[in-house]
Order: C-alpha cells, then sequence, then structure tokens
C-alpha cells in the first residue's frame, strides 16, 4: 500500500562450514573419493597465475603479453 514506507526484516548471514581454506581441502579430498570434481582445479589456477604474471608484465613493459605464450613456455 502507498505511504506505508519500507518494511524490513533482520535476517542472519549463513555460517560457513569451514574456515578458511578447508573447505577446498574438503572438497579436494572429496574429489579423491569419487566425489565431484573441485570448484577449481590445478588448470584454472595454472592459467589464473599466468594471467596475473602477464598483467604484471605488460605493466612492466607497457606491452600486450600473449598469455597463452607464457604458458606453453612454462610448460617446456
Amino acid at each position: 500500500m502507498r505511504g506505508q514506507g519500507v518494511v524490513t526484516h533482520e535476517v542472519d548471514a549463513p555460517q560457513p562450514r569451514y574456515a578458511g581454506h578447508a573447505w577446498i581441502v574438503s572438497e579436494f579430498l572429496d574429489w579423491l573419493d569419487d566425489g565431484p570434481m573441485p570448484a577449481t582445479t590445478l588448470d584454472d589456477n595454472i592459467r589464473t597465475a599466468a594471467m596475473i604474471f602477464g598483467a604484471i608484465e605488460s605493466g612492466r613493459t607497457r606491452q600486450t603479453v600473449d598469455v597463452e605464450a607464457m604458458l606453453h613456455a612454462a610448460q617446456r
């Protein structure tokens, strides 16, 4: 109804199941026991690191960096 304003309700934040990085260790251990694949994989993390190092190099040189080439060079 008009003129009654906004009604708010306080809602408790959900409590995390694990503290810190324990959740990712749990996901990995579950995966080792034939559970679902973890949210991130080693390949994801390597690509993320390459992107970060590429951004750093690009900032240092002020040039475009071929991140895919960096990945291939690192695999040699």
